[in-house]
């Protein structure tokens, strides 16, 4: 478990690498905290539920709602993984003002609350970002 959380870890942060991120400046927004959210399905039935229709309505809401907290500047980037077997995982990068409101973003999804995906908050320091 300790492994595969260190090469989760590992992942995140080669994945911000990749993203070829440049430095920002300091705005209000970016002095909140940020965090990335790791996101991973529950079991192998993720998968198979999210090609269902209901399941499917639950991804189009889950990505609305991202669309909507990215806009609203609390969402730096969200991604995933493009594997569909059980090592396939999603990151958010949140700015809050302390992991019980990120855990707060984790706990509104709908994802989440249908028992398909869990979340897991880590403190994070964006170092640089793309424009």
């Amino acid at each position: 478990m300790k492994k595969t959380l260190l090469t989760l870890a590992l992942a995140i942060l080669v994945l911000a690498a990749c993203l070829g991120l440049t430095s920002m400046a300091r705005t209000p927004q970016q002095t909140q905290k940020q965090f990335v959210l790791l996101m991973k399905a529950t079991g192998p039935e993720f998968f198979k539920k999210t090609q269902e229709p209901e399941g499917m309505q639950m991804v189009e809401k889950h990505f609305k709602k991202l669309k909507a907290l990215t806009d609203a500047g609390v969402v730096v980037l969200s991604g995933h993984t493009t594997n569909t077997d059980e090592s396939g995982f999603g990151i958010i990068v949140v700015r809050a003002e302390s992991a019980a409101d990120a855990q707060k973003v984790i706990d509104d999804d709908d994802l989440v609350k249908a028992g398909l995906v869990r979340g897991t908050v880590f403190p994070f320091q964006i170092v640089t970002a793309g424009k």
